[in-house]
């Protein structure tokens, strides 16, 4: 059974012959029961210390295990935030290609028609010029046949 300030207060020890002097014992009792006192009170405010700094641990590592929570779920949305990014600029680039691809390919056909038109109109020119040389030489012809009739006329 533990012993409190007021058992070593109130304690009272048997008469004998030559025993300690009764005043110094009950002062010395005195002193030891408030240190005694002392030392509950300050037992007692340590345990109430060690108790509010146990809630205040447990409140620090909750906050820790949410912080480490947090930035594990931080850390995972900047890998999708990354990896969604990058396929995005893939799926972009793709776009890009297919229609540069598209675009040169309508180039590439606006090219060959242009050169067909080229070809034609060089053939229907060199048709023009044939007929024209045809003409020509056809009106050489009369222009010829008509200075000779003109010259044969002028002459008789």
């Amino acid at each position: 059974m533990p012993l409190s300030p007021i058992d070593i207060k109130n304690k009272s020890f048997g008469k004998s012959f030559g025993g300690y002097n009764r005043e110094e014992v009950k002062a010395f009792l005195v002193i030891v029961s408030k240190e005694i006192e002392e030392l509950r009170n300050e037992r007692i405010a340590l345990a109430q210390k060690v108790d509010e700094l146990s809630i205040k641990l447990a409140q620090y590592e909750k906050t820790e295990t949410l912080l480490k929570e947090t930035l594990i779920t931080a850390q995972k949305a900047t890998t999708d935030i990354r990896e969604n990014t990058k396929k995005e600029c893939e799926l972009i680039i793709n776009k890009a290609k297919a229609d540069a691809e598209q675009i040169k390919k309508q180039a590439l056909e606006q090219i060959q028609k242009l050169q067909d038109k080229i070809n034609e109109l060089e053939s229907h020119k060199f048709t023009l010029l044939n007929q024209l040389k045809s003409l020509i030489s056809t009106i050489n012809l009369i222009v010829d046949k008509e200075l000779t009739t003109k010259d044969k006329t002028q002459k008789s």
